[in-house]
C-alpha cells in the first residue's frame, strides 16, 4: 500500500528544525510587497519542493537564501499558471461559443452542462498546475512544466494519490471559508451598536462621523486576524507545495532524463510508516566499493625498502677509514692530536707509538743512505 499522508509528512519536514516558524513569518511579511513579493513566496515553496522530490528530507531553508533564484523560480510558475488556464479558458470559452450557436433548450442544457464540468475540472487544474511547476522547478526550465504530456503520464499511474492532493485542497479552502466566515462575523458584531446609532443619527455628517470612528477598531482587529490568516495560508502554501513533491518521489525523480523523455519504467516501492516513497536508482545501489580489492592492494602502499644496517656503515668508515672533515660538520670530526690534548690516555699512547716507530724508520733510512753513498765510491 503507497503513503498517502503527505500533509503530515510535510509538515514533520516544516518542524523538524528550530526556528521554523520565522521564515514563515518572513513570507507573510513578504507579500506586503506588491507582485514581486508573491512572487519570491512561490518561489520559496517550490525550492524546498524541489528538493524533497529529488529525495532530501530536509526543512527550508532559513540562512543564505537566494532571492533572485526564488524569483526566478516563482516567475517559472507565474508563466505556466497563465499559459494552462488561458488555453483552458480559450477551451472552455470556444465550447460556450459553440453551444450558443444551438437554438432551444438543447443549447442552454449543453452550455449548463459545459459550465459545470468546467467548474469541477478547475478543482483538478490546481493541482495539475502545482504538478507542473515543482517540474519546472527540477529542471529550471519553463517547458519542463509545459510538457503536460508527462505531466499526465504521473496522474495517469497514481490517480489516487493525485486525488489525495486534491482532497488538501478542499480541506484548507473549506478551512480558510470557515475563518473568513468567522472573521467577518466578528467585525459584524463589533459595527454593530454603531451602525444602530448611526441609523439614529440627526444628519448625515453625524452618522458618518460615528461610522468612521467605529471602523477604526474594526479595522485594526481586522488588519491582525488578517495577517494571522496570511501565516496559515504560507504555512499551508509550503506543506501543500511540498506534499506535491513527496507525492512525485515515487516517480524516480533522480532518473529523469531530458524534460521530453518518458518516465522511468520502475515499480512503485513500499514505503515505511515514517519515511516517504523514494525510488532510488540502480547506480546508487552499485557505488558501494567492494572490499575485496582493497585487501589485495592494502600491502602495496606499506611496502618499504630494505633498510641497510646502520651499524656497519656509519661505523666502518671510521674503523677502517680515515675520516676526513666535511664542512657542513666540522664538529662531528676531530684531530686524534686534539683529543689528545683533552686528556684522554688512550690516545695519547698512540700517538708515542706513532712517534717511536717514525724515528726507527728514519734510522733505518739514514743508514741506507750512507751504505748507498759507500758503495757509489767504491
Amino acid at each position: 500500500m503507497q503513503e498517502r499522508n503527505y500533509a503530515k509528512h510535510s509538515w514533520e519536514l516544516l518542524t523538524q528544525q528550530p526556528g521554523w516558524i520565522k521564515p514563515v513569518l518572513v513570507l507573510s511579511a513578504a507579500m506586503l510587497v506588491p507582485i514581486v513579493g508573491s512572487i519570491g513566496v512561490t518561489g520559496y515553496g517550490l525550492e524546498w519542493a524541489r528538493l524533497t522530490a529529488w529525495g532530501v528530507d530536509a526543512a527550508p531553508k532559513q540562512k543564505n537564501v537566494q532571492v533572485g533564484k526564488l524569483i526566478a523560480s516563482g516567475w517559472r510558475a507565474v508563466v505556466i499558471s497563465l499559459v494552462i488556464v488561458l488555453c483552458f479558458s480559450a477551451v472552455v470559452g470556444l465550447l460556450s461559443f459553440v453551444a450558443n450557436l444551438i437554438n432551444g433548450s438543447f443549447g442552454t442544457l449543453l452550455e449548463l452542462l459545459i459550465q459545470l464540468v468546467a467548474s469541477v475540472a478547475e478543482l483538478f487544474l490546481g493541482v495539475f498546475i502545482s504538478i507542473a511547476s515543482v517540474r519546472a522547478a527540477i529542471y529550471e526550465k519553463i517547458s519542463a512544466g509545459l510538457r503536460l504530456d508527462r505531466v499526465l503520464d504521473m496522474v495517469k499511474r497514481d490517480f489516487g494519490g493525485f486525488c489525495h492532493l486534491l482532497l488538501l485542497v478542499l480541506a484548507a479552502g473549506f478551512v480558510a471559508a470557515i475563518l473568513i466566515f468567522v472573521i467577518i462575523l466578528i467585525a459584524g458584531v463589533g459595527l454593530m451598536p454603531s451602525i444602530l446609532m448611526a441609523a439614529n443619527a440627526s444628519s448625515r455628517d453625524q452618522a458618518m462621523a460615528m461610522m468612521l470612528q467605529a471602523m477604526g477598531p474594526v479595522l485594526g482587529v481586522g488588519l491582525i486576524f488578517g495577517y494571522g490568516l496570511s501565516i496559515l495560508g504560507n504555512a499551508y502554501s509550503l506543506v501543500y507545495i511540498n506534499a506535491v513533491a513527496l507525492w512525485m518521489r515515487q516517480f524516480d525523480v533522480p532518473s529523469w532524463g531530458r524534460s521530453e523523455d518518458p518516465l522511468p519504467q520502475t515499480a512503485t516501492p513500499e514505503p515505511s510508516s515514517n519515511a516517504p516513497m523514494v525510488s532510488m536508482p540502480e547506480p546508487q545501489e552499485t557505488s558501494v566499493p567492494d572490499p575485496q580489492p582493497v585487501q589485495q592492494v592494502e600491502p602495496a602502499p606499506v611496502v618499504t625498502p630494505e633498510e641497510p644496517e646502520p651499524d656497519s656503515t656509519n661505523e666502518a668508515p671510521m674503523k677502517t677509514a680515515p675520516i676526513e672533515p666535511q664542512p657542513t660538520t666540522p664538529l662531528e670530526v676531530r684531530d686524534d692530536a686534539e683529543i689528545a690534548e683533552d686528556g684522554d690516555p688512550e690516545l695519547s699512547a698512540e700517538h708515542e707509538d706513532e712517534g717511536q716507530s717514525q724515528d726507527v724508520d728514519s734510522l733505518y733510512r739514514d743508514l741506507y743512505d750512507v751504505i748507498e753513498s759507500d758503495d757509489n765510491d767504491k
